[in-house]
């Protein structure tokens, strides 16, 4: 990331924190606002861990599984509770994603691309 993105970055949170302080955030978004932070927070803690690692790549690829799984997990409990329901598109969209994963994760594993 050059100076100048991370100038922008840091001009933008400043921007939100104002926002936020100044009580002109919609209520409605904050729990989307905390989720895309919680979402780049994550990602960024991935990066770090894996910069540390012998293979990079095997490590975020194991985080992003992670937290896939955990994702999944939830969306189950709250569907379960019926907080949420498998007619709305997004989770038709899940449900074709989650079948795809299941179909190839039967097959035997491929040799890595390089």
């Amino acid at each position: 990331m050059t100076d100048d993105m991370l100038a922008e970055v840091r001009a933008k949170i400043q921007d939100v924190d104002w926002i936020l302080s100044s009580g002109r955030f919609p209520p409605e978004g904050i729990l989307d606002l905390k989720s895309a932070v919680d979402d780049l927070r994550n990602r960024i803690w991935a990066l770090v861990t894996a910069a540390a690692a012998e293979d990079p790549a095997q490590v975020l690829a194991r985080l992003r599984a992670r937290r896939a799984a955990d994702m999944l997990r939830a969306t189950l409990r709250d569907l379960l509770a019926g907080h949420i329901s498998l007619d709305r598109a997004e989770m038709l969209a899940l449900s074709d994603a989650s079948r795809d994963l299941l179909t190839e994760s039967s097959r035997p594993p491929r040799s890595p691309e390089r």
